[in-house]
Protein backbone atom coordinates (compact mmCIF):
# COMPACT_ATOMS: atom_id res chain seq x y z
CA UNK A 1 0.00 0.00 0.00
CA UNK A 2 2.90 2.36 0.72
CA UNK A 3 4.13 2.31 -2.88
CA UNK A 4 0.65 2.26 -4.43
CA UNK A 5 -0.92 5.12 -6.28
CA UNK A 6 -4.42 5.80 -5.03
CA UNK A 7 -7.03 6.93 -7.51
CA UNK A 8 -10.06 8.84 -6.27
CA UNK A 9 -12.40 6.58 -8.21
CA UNK A 10 -11.06 3.51 -6.37
CA UNK A 11 -11.81 4.94 -2.93
CA UNK A 12 -15.27 4.54 -1.40
CA UNK A 13 -15.95 7.11 1.28
CA UNK A 14 -18.62 6.08 3.73
CA UNK A 15 -20.74 8.61 5.54
CA UNK A 16 -21.06 8.14 9.30
CA UNK A 17 -24.61 6.90 8.72
CA UNK A 18 -23.46 4.25 6.22
CA UNK A 19 -20.69 3.17 8.56
CA UNK A 20 -23.10 2.88 11.48
CA UNK A 21 -25.56 0.88 9.36
CA UNK A 22 -22.76 -1.47 8.25
CA UNK A 23 -21.66 -1.99 11.84
CA UNK A 24 -25.23 -2.73 12.93
CA UNK A 25 -25.50 -5.37 10.19
CA UNK A 26 -22.30 -6.98 11.44
CA UNK A 27 -23.49 -7.13 15.04
CA UNK A 28 -27.22 -7.79 14.57
CA UNK A 29 -28.04 -11.49 15.14
CA UNK A 30 -31.39 -11.15 13.32
CA UNK A 31 -29.54 -10.64 10.04
CA UNK A 32 -28.17 -14.21 10.01
CA UNK A 33 -31.29 -15.73 11.57
CA UNK A 34 -29.38 -17.28 14.51
CA UNK A 35 -27.86 -16.02 17.67
CA UNK A 36 -24.40 -16.97 16.38
CA UNK A 37 -22.58 -15.54 13.43
CA UNK A 38 -21.73 -17.82 10.55
CA UNK A 39 -18.16 -18.53 9.47
CA UNK A 40 -18.56 -16.37 6.39
CA UNK A 41 -19.77 -13.49 8.56
CA UNK A 42 -16.76 -13.89 10.84
CA UNK A 43 -14.47 -13.97 7.81
CA UNK A 44 -16.10 -10.77 6.55
CA UNK A 45 -15.49 -9.08 9.89
CA UNK A 46 -11.87 -10.22 9.85
CA UNK A 47 -11.52 -8.76 6.36
CA UNK A 48 -13.16 -5.48 7.44
CA UNK A 49 -10.25 -4.77 9.78
CA UNK A 50 -7.67 -4.47 6.99
CA UNK A 51 -10.23 -2.80 4.71
CA UNK A 52 -10.95 -0.16 7.32
CA UNK A 53 -7.22 0.24 7.84
CA UNK A 54 -6.68 0.70 4.09
CA UNK A 55 -9.56 3.21 4.03
CA UNK A 56 -7.95 5.30 6.75
CA UNK A 57 -4.56 5.07 5.02
CA UNK A 58 -6.18 6.26 1.79
CA UNK A 59 -7.81 9.19 3.57
CA UNK A 60 -4.47 10.08 5.20
CA UNK A 61 -2.74 9.94 1.80
CA UNK A 62 -5.32 12.30 0.33
CA UNK A 63 -4.89 14.72 3.23
CA UNK A 64 -1.09 14.58 2.87
CA UNK A 65 -1.37 15.24 -0.85
CA UNK A 66 -3.61 18.24 -0.23
CA UNK A 67 -1.07 19.62 2.24
CA UNK A 68 1.69 19.19 -0.36
CA UNK A 69 -0.11 21.17 -3.06
CA UNK A 70 2.13 23.89 -4.43
CA UNK A 71 -0.10 26.72 -5.65
CA UNK A 72 2.80 28.43 -7.41
CA UNK A 73 3.38 25.50 -9.75
CA UNK A 74 -0.18 24.16 -9.61
CA UNK A 75 1.03 20.69 -8.72
CA UNK A 76 1.37 18.34 -5.79
CA UNK A 77 5.16 18.58 -5.71
CA UNK A 78 5.34 20.19 -2.29
CA UNK A 79 6.41 16.93 -0.64
CA UNK A 80 9.49 16.47 -2.83
CA UNK A 81 12.60 16.37 -0.67
CA UNK A 82 10.57 16.80 2.50
CA UNK A 83 11.95 13.70 4.20
CA UNK A 84 15.58 14.47 3.43
CA UNK A 85 18.18 12.10 2.06
CA UNK A 86 18.72 8.49 2.97
CA UNK A 87 21.39 8.15 5.66
CA UNK A 88 23.52 5.95 3.41
CA UNK A 89 23.86 8.78 0.86
CA UNK A 90 24.41 11.70 3.24
CA UNK A 91 28.22 11.38 3.17
CA UNK A 92 28.22 11.24 -0.62
CA UNK A 93 25.98 14.32 -0.83
CA UNK A 94 28.17 16.22 1.65
CA UNK A 95 31.33 15.47 -0.35
CA UNK A 96 29.69 16.60 -3.61
CA UNK A 97 28.50 19.83 -2.04
CA UNK A 98 31.93 20.41 -0.50
CA UNK A 99 33.58 19.96 -3.93
CA UNK A 100 31.20 22.51 -5.41
CA UNK A 101 31.84 24.92 -2.54
CA UNK A 102 35.63 24.57 -2.91
CA UNK A 103 35.44 25.09 -6.67
CA UNK A 104 33.30 28.20 -6.23
CA UNK A 105 35.66 29.67 -3.63
CA UNK A 106 38.70 29.10 -5.82
CA UNK A 107 36.89 30.69 -8.78
CA UNK A 108 36.05 33.77 -6.69
CA UNK A 109 39.62 34.05 -5.39
CA UNK A 110 41.00 33.67 -8.91
CA UNK A 111 38.62 36.39 -10.20
CA UNK A 112 39.64 38.72 -7.34
CA UNK A 113 43.35 38.18 -8.12
CA UNK A 114 42.78 38.96 -11.81
CA UNK A 115 40.81 42.11 -10.97
CA UNK A 116 43.64 43.32 -8.69
CA UNK A 117 46.26 42.73 -11.40
CA UNK A 118 44.37 44.85 -13.90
Amino acid sequence: MQNSILKWWNVHYMTPEELEEEQEKDHDPSVTGTGHQSDSKQNKQAADGPEANMQSEAENAVMDAEEDFNSTTGSYSGGYGKDGADPEYEDQIASILMEKDDALRSLIEHAEEESKEQ
